[in-house]
Parts: structure tokens; sequence; C-alpha cells
């Protein structure tokens, strides 16, 4: 027999890749990856593990993947609730102990909920960085690199963070230009450049962003993904990758993306909160967009393994990581969630991916592991005090409420 280091037997799980659901299987995990998924009883034939966990009613699949979203901004979500179409992020003059503490509220807010790696578009990504990675959770640092006064400071700024990340576990690095309809044809191909030797994602706002400009440059390729709804014929030609954000457009009252066409046209699709710090559920967002994706004659629905894919292997895609992230894999990291599908929220199952997306929530995740380790088990989070994070935020709801208003913002 193998020695390893644990085995989880699971009454489905869902690898993401291939698609589909194996029932009575088990995950076999050495070093933080994923070393076999196999049926129950050959895996304790096979392997000789130091913990073996036994999860009868739940479902176990891929960690999910947050492809954009801005978790500086927790400590002042109730601005967000008041002005959601102009919701800056956190206040450019917020102190460090309160970014820390934002940053903190959020990642175990996304953990508990079965984020495992979050793409985060504020300001101060060296706190996101540090908040994210002391939770031994994952995260890509997306550093706003647009032709403005400051551009060369935000493009030294973005250099500097891939040097100083280059080699860890959990945090890497991606460009992103808010405003593309400012960038010059140089800065573009400058940029392009930079993501091709550094090896690194891009990220453009959809909105505003010229494709054929992006084209000539070379952006107009995989390795490049749009936030929001782009060209279609294009985008499904060049593999340009594309962040659905429900709950944005929800708020901005756009018409229903027709996904189920892209996802027939070949573009990646992940899923995002975006900058809203009121909606990181990831179950819930994909309920929303079944809902908002309901088939008709004329558009094609989704299937439940396709809304899976968005929230995990999808997200992997446009981050650059789905060589190590994001589907169940024998090789790739050992990130991962369990789901109680046992319960009166999702009893019956007659179909587990039915289930999850028509009738999940955050609460019905019970255990996250990322690389291995388990981070949050039996819904508790085990790599922080997290009643102490909760109890620290709830402290500065006075600097939040007061550094809401529009004269503390730039």
């Amino acid at each position: 027999m193998q020695s390893v280091d644990t085995v989880i037997h699971a009454r489905w799980i869902a690898p993401v890749e291939p698609a589909g659901v194996l029932e009575n299987h088990a995950l076999v995990v050495r070093d933080g990856r994923v070393v076999d998924c196999l049926p129950g009883a050959l895996a304790d034939s096979r392997y000789l593990a130091r913990e073996r966990l036994e999860r009868t009613g739940h479902l176990l699949l891929p960690g999910f993947v947050n492809a954009e979203v801005d978790l500086e901004s927790t400590l002042w979500r109730g601005a967000a609730l008041a002005r959601p179409r102009h919701f800056p992020g956190a206040p450019a003059d917020a102190s460090a102990e309160a970014l820390a503490d934002s940053v903190a509220l959020g990642c175990v807010e996304s953990l508990l909920a079965g984020i495992t790696t979050s793409a985060s578009f504020g300001h101060a990504p060296a706190a996101v960085a540090a908040g994210v990675a002391g939770l031994n959770a994952r995260a890509v640092l997306a550093v706003a690199v647009d032709e403005t006064h400051g551009s060369e400071e935000a493009m030294a700024t973005a250099l500097r963070l891939h040097d100083e990340f280059r080699d860890h576990p959990l945090i890497r690095t991606a460009f992103v230009l808010k405003q593309p309809a400012r960038a010059t044809a140089a800065h573009l191909t400058r940029l392009r450049v930079l993501a091709d030797q550094l090896e690194r994602p891009v990220f453009i706002e959809a909105t505003g962003a010229d494709h054929a400009g992006l084209h000539d440059a070379g952006l107009w390729h995989p390795g490049t993904t749009l936030l929001g709804y782009p060209d279609l014929p294009a985008t499904a030609a060049a593999g340009v990758a594309v962040v659905h954000r429900p709950a944005v457009d929800l708020e901005h009252r756009r018409a229903p993306v027709p996904l189920g066409a892209l996802a027939i046209g070949g573009t990646p699709l992940a899923l995002g909160t975006g900058r809203l710090p009121g909606a990181r559920d990831p179950l819930e967002l994909l309920r929303l967009t079944a809902r908002l994706n309901a088939g008709s004659d004329e558009r094609p629905a989704l299937p439940p393994a396709m809304l899976l894919r968005m929230a995990t292997l999808g997200g992997a895609i446009a981050l650059g990581l789905e060589d190590s992230l994001g589907s169940l894999g024998v090789g790739k990291r050992a990130d991962f969630v369990l789901v109680a599908l046992d319960g009166p929220a999702a009893v019956p199952v007659h179909d587990p991916l039915v289930a999850l997306i028509d009738s999940g929530h955050g609460s019905l995740v019970t255990d996250v592991w990322i690389g291995g380790r388990a981070v949050v088990a039996e819904r508790r989070v085990r790599v922080a005090d997290a009643d102490e994070i909760v109890a620290r935020a709830a402290a500065r709801r006075a600097t939040a409420l007061s550094s809401a208003t529009p004269s503390a913002r730039q």
C-alpha cells in the first residue's frame, strides 16, 4: 500500500474535468496535490492514509475561484449599499490597520463560502497579499497600469510586486486596464510585451475597450481576460476569457449576457463578484446566473456542469492558473471544498449538481482545503481566530461609517 497524507471519501465528487459526477469515490492527497480519485473501496485497498475522512452526505468539488473582487472594501460595505453604482472601494486615506482588518474579514468571509482563490482589484495589493497569505488562501493581485499621469509609477509597482511574489506559493500578480479607452497603441504594446515576458495575465474592463486596438497590440488572445460582456465573435475566435459579474449586471440593469452562446463559441467563462462587497457567495451567484440565463428558443441555457466550471476551472483559466487549479486532476493543487447536500435546504438530491445550483448557498460549505491543508473544518476557520477578526472589524464600525462619507473619498 502507498502511504499518503489524506483520503477523503464523499457521496459525490465533481472533478469538473472531466465533467460529470462520481458516486462513492475518494480523493487521495499527498504533499499538497491530488494523487488519485477512485472508488472508495479501491482507495482503501491501495492507500494507507495518515488521515481518513468520511463525508457520506457531501459533494466534493474544486475550490471556487472569484475572478474579480475587492477584498479591501469589506469594512465599507455600508457605503456600497447606499451608492452601489458609485462605490469606489476602501477610502484612499484608510489606515494600514483598517485595511488589514478589512482584508482579513473579507478573506474569512470568502473562505467560509468555499472561495480558495481570489483575484483582488483594489488599490492596496500589499495589504491584500499579507492578509490572504496569513490565512493560507490564494490570491492574484491585479495591479492597475492605466495610461494616466501616474502610469509609470503604477507600472513600477506592478513590476516590484511581481519580483516580490515571483516564487510565492500562494500569491501571484496580474495587470489590469480599468480605462482601456485611454490607452495609446504604444502603451498597449508595452503592456503586451511585459505580460508575455513575465507570463502574467492581463485583465481589461470590457466597457470602452477597443477590440481592434487590442488585437493590433497583440492583446486579443488567450492570456487576456475581459471584465464584463465583450463582442461575441471576436472573443470566441481569440480565446479571450470573460469574467461574468451577475450582481454588477443586475445592479446596472443590464440585459442578461448570452452566456450559453459564449460557451458554445469556445469562450472561457469565469465568475466574479465585482467590487460590491456584499455578494461573495459563489453558489448564490451561480443560482442568480442560472435564473438570468434561462434557456429559450433563441438563447441556449447553461447546464449545471458548465455553471460549476465557471466558478472553478473557468476562473483558473482567467487567472492563468489552469495548470495547477480549477479541477481535481492528478497532480493539481489539492484545493477543494465539501458541500453538505443532506440537509433540508438540498434534500431530495436527484442530481447533486442541480441541487448545488438550485439550492446551494455558502452556509452549506462545511470544509475547505487549500494545498492539502484544511483551512475550514466543520464550518470553523482553522487557520486564524475568525471570532477575533470579526470583533476587530466590528470595533472599527465608527471609522468605517465616517470614512464612507463622500467628503472622505477621492
